[in-house]
């Protein structure tokens, strides 16, 4: 059958145009009314030939019975008029249908969230995860006994960074977590077979009265750690004192430090000579940890010394360098340990070019004295050379002028002329100073050359010979200075 409307062939039986949809019925109604029409048709009886020709040759002796009118045929029912079909160009060939697929359901994709409702979600899944974090990281902080435990394993294998942040210090700058480092630089790491760790109880019972008291549970607890040192034949235990904070982790949990009882010396006393600075690895001991100076004048015999005391330091091995003005640096590696409360150093040696410089000043003192005393000069003429003190020159002073009475009489008899023909001086370092300064003693020997008169002739004679004096000198006001001197007689 085909389409009246697009032409397509489609099966007999077929209700509607499988290319276009156009029903199909018109077709099946028109081909029922054809077949009515000749199955009408078929009912009316037919003469046979022979039979009318004899009629025709015999018309009036054979009479024609009249025929019977048919049955008109069962109406159809009318069809509604098809649209018009546009014809078909015969010159477009007509391409056949495919075969109808079957039809796959369609799923129809859900409806996104809307953005609000997905922040939502988003904002309490992190405040869930921040609960939780918060909430481990709380309880992580109030086990003190995890902590007294990583403490031991990290000062047993020397991971000072660790047991730096474990325990509970003051600040400092002694106190840091580089100076730990180094005076720990020398500790060896232990290696632990095995340890079992266990903790005091907070709370005893009193026996007589059978009442239950803290044992110091509120502010404080010890953890006893027992453990096995590699290749040695008994255990050893280590107690570690927990100290609980009074500022809370989190606002909530209770919050432990290890107390640094083994780690940390106080109030460390270090004592050197006055005016000396004192420097422990790298870092110099300000005036703000000085806390007496004492001065030498209370004793011709004692040294005058600074003592510095440093609150706390960490216990080790250290480099301490004492440096002083006209002094040789010293250096030294010291250990502190729980043993050890004080560092002493007053014994400071002048340095070699300083000493060298006095040696060659003390040479020109003796020569600017005996020109002095031969040309009878008084002592306003050389008292630049002592220091600057009332009493110092007034010593001075009746020094030279007893000196010059003994070598040259009023009469005028005595040393007329001398010249140095060698000179030579020689520093040694006194043990004691004026307030600190250090002092000097510069030992002169001369040969000289001489002339002199005596009562027993007034005719002048040459003597040759050697003399030594001495002349004790001091830095003051940045100089150093005469403070007394000791001459020889040249006879």
């Amino acid at each position: 059958m085909f389409c009246p409307n697009c032409g397509t062939k489609n099966n007999e039986d077929a209700g509607f145009c499988v290319n276009c949809g156009t029903s199909l019925v018109v077709e099946i109604v028109s081909d029922s009314k054809e077949q009515s029409q000749e199955s009408a048709d078929s009912m009316i009886p037919v003469t046979p030939v022979d039979s009318v020709t004899s009629v025709d040759s015999t018309t009036s002796q054979i009479p024609v019975s009249p025929v019977e009118p048919v049955s008109p045929a069962t109406s159809v029912e009318p069809v509604s008029p098809v649209a018009p079909v546009e014809p078909v160009s015969p010159a477009t060939p007509v391409s056949p249908v495919s075969p109808v697929s079957p039809v796959s359901p369609v799923y129809r994709p859900r409806k996104p969230l809307p953005k609000k409702v997905i922040g939502i979600i988003a904002v309490i899944a992190v405040i869930v995860v921040a609960l939780i974090v918060f909430i481990v990281v709380g309880k992580k902080s109030e086990n003190y006994e995890a902590l007294a435990t990583k403490y031991f394993i990290a000062e047993q294998t020397c991971k000072w960074d660790t047991v730096f942040d474990s325990i509970d210090i003051p600040d400092g700058e002694f106190l840091t977590k580089e100076l730990l480092s180094k005076a720990q630089a020398n500790t060896s790491a232990q290696v632990i077979s095995n340890y079992s760790v266990s903790k005091q109880n907070d709370i005893y019972k009193n026996i007589l009265s059978k009442d239950k008291e803290l044992a110091d549970g509120e502010i404080s607890k010890d953890v006893y750690i027992e453990y096995r040192i590699k290749g040695e034949s008994s255990n050893t235990t280590d107690t570690i004192g927990v100290i609980k904070l009074q500022e809370k982790n989190l606002l909530f949990f209770d919050k432990y430090k290890i107390s640094p009882d083994n780690l940390v010396k106080s109030n460390f006393t270090i004592i050197v000579a006055k005016g000396a600075k004192v420097n422990i690895d790298g870092i110099e001991v300000s005036s703000k940890y000085l806390k007496e100076s004492t001065s030498s004048k209370a004793s011709s015999y004692s040294v005058a010394k600074d003592t510095y005391v440093i609150d706390y330091l960490f216990e080790g091995d250290y480099t301490i360098k004492v440096t002083q003005e006209n002094m040789q640096d010293y250096e030294e590696e010291v250990t502190i340990d729980m043993d050890d409360d004080s560092y002493t150093y007053t014994d400071a040696k002048i340095d070699s070019t300083v000493s060298d410089k006095l040696a060659s000043t003390g040479q020109d003192t003796m020569k600017t004295i005996y020109d002095a005393v031969v040309a009878r000069k008084d002592f306003s003429t050389i008292s630049s050379l002592f220091v600057n003190d009332t009493k110092i020159q007034s010593e001075a002073k009746s020094t030279y002028a007893y000196f010059m009475d003994e070598q040259i009489t009023a009469a005028g008899i005595g040393l007329k002329k001398v010249s140095w023909t060698s000179i030579k001086g020689t520093v040694s370092q006194d043990s004691v100073g004026s307030d600190g300064v250090p002092s000097v003693t510069i030992t002169v020997k001369g040969a000289y050359s001489a002339t002199l008169t005596s009562t027993y002739s007034t005719t002048p004679t040459d003597r040759t010979g050697t003399i030594t004096s001495y002349f004790y000198y001091e830095y003051v006001n940045g100089a150093w200075s005469l403070y007394d001197m000791d001459l020889s007689e040249i006879y």
